[in-house]
């Protein structure tokens, strides 16, 4: 899959008409190497608009330091750094903020407000993100992500841990205290791995590590478990800072399925041709979610002989083609396209049922008397001549008169 990259267009944020359930994927937008991820922060965990207003962007949490300790509010805020690359992500080679390891039972939470309100509920998100761990120094779950229940960032679920492991480490999902569960492989330090949560709410919540970045969606994994004690509505996303690891994190994706966050688009399921021509056909196919346009290629043999594109967005379901041989067989395939940088174009689809244009008359055989028939020929689809047809199939035949006119039709046997 190639990704295509916006020119001449604007970028929405947010839901846009094209990307419906993609919700935000533009968390480090405006940030420069070096920046503090932290643009403000919380006084308290009051939910009130105008002592504690909500502000959309990443702050420092409103929770304050447990008593004797230096738990939430330690230490300074991430830092943005350099790109983390993951090959088939549609987010690599983007910016990402690094975790600082903190002193010895310090901890510090810093959260991306997504609103003040119920508008995240009742349904199922998924976010997805990559992560590189240099350190990990603790045996027991250390969360460093999770799905946040208030704006002013005191409520976290789904916590994503951390498990040192031998020289590596493992990933483990805790909903928010006690066990927690744990994969059963062991990841390396230093090394970038793709994970999406799947937050379903009044039901699971599941943690894939290194999913294969395709349409279809896993259904099982080591890390899940049934929610018994939720969030009401996903407010946010938090970031954990301790004193136990250090990681950057980046390519943050926040979305309602499994192809939104991942940035796919569904390959279209095609039809036979239809209205078929001399030099041409109608390509069919069914539209499908997040494309912005269609490709479609013909095939002669497995030779690409042109491509042509829709104008009529993502609803266009045919495409009618021209400029063909008469007499040729061909086939197509059909992409959807996806004209922003938030999705990847689909996969091509597989190649449609074989037809043939039609024939046109060589010579002009209007005239009332061409005399009769002197000979004829057949000749298969792809040109050779053959003598007269004794397999089923569909032939070319030529009918030779007196007067030198030759008809040319299709036979079938």
């Amino acid at each position: 899959m190639k990704k295509i990259l916006l020119t001449g267009l604007t970028l929405f944020l947010g839901m846009t008409a094209v990307n419906a359930q993609l919700i935000k994927n533009d968390f480090l937008d405006g940030y420069s190497i070096g920046d503090n991820l932290e643009k403000g922060e919380y006084t308290s965990t009051t939910n009130d608009q105008e002592t504690n207003p909500v502000m959309i962007q990443w702050n420092l949490t409103g929770k304050s330091n447990s008593s004797g300790k230096n738990d939430n509010r330690a230490g300074n805020s991430p830092l943005i750094t350099d790109i983390l690359s993951y090959p088939g992500y549609i987010e690599t080679d983007q910016l990402s903020f690094e975790l600082l390891k903190l002193n010895s039972g310090e901890g510090r939470t810093t959260g991306y407000s997504l609103t003040s309100d119920n508008t995240y509920k009742d349904a199922t998100y998924y976010v997805s993100f990559l992560v590189n761990f240099s350190n990990a120094g603790a045996s027991t779950p250390t969360d460093f992500l999770a799905l946040e229940g208030n704006y002013y960032l005191n409520t976290q679920r789904a916590k994503i841990c951390i498990i040192k492991s031998g020289g590596g480490f493992k990933f483990a999902l805790l909903e928010s205290n006690g066990t927690a569960a744990e994969s059963t492989d062991v990841y390396q330090l230093n090394t970038t791995y793709l994970l999406v949560l799947k937050y379903e709410f009044n039901g699971k919540v599941q943690l894939f590590v290194e999913p294969a970045i395709n349409t279809t969606e896993p259904t099982s994994t080591p890390l899940e478990y049934t929610i018994s004690s939720g969030v009401n509505s996903i407010r946010g996303i938090t970031v954990r800072q301790r004193s136990n690891f250090a990681a950057k994190i980046g390519g943050l994706r926040f979305a309602q399925t499994w192809n939104d966050v991942l940035g796919l688009v569904e390959t279209p399921a095609i039809s036979e041709a239809t209205a078929i021509t001399t030099d041409g056909f109608t390509a069919n196919w069914t539209p499908v979610v997040n494309a912005t346009n269609y490709k479609v290629t013909v095939y002669q043999g497995s030779t690409p002989v042109g491509t042509h594109e829709t104008t009529e967005g993502q609803d266009a379901s045919s495409l009618t083609i021209t400029g063909l041989e008469e007499l040729t067989q061909y086939t197509y395939t059909v992409t959807a396209l996806n004209e922003t940088n938030n999705y990847f174009n689909s996969d091509e689809s597989v190649e449609s049922d074989p037809f043939t244009t039609n024939a046109t008359n060589s010579i002009d055989s209007s005239a009332a008397d061409k005399g009769i028939i002197i000979s004829t020929r057949y000749y298969n689809l792809n040109g050779i001549e053959v003598n007269e047809p004794s397999v089923s199939n569909v032939y070319i035949k030529q009918d030779i008169y007196e007067d030198g006119s030759i008809t040319t039709s299709k036979t079938f046997k």
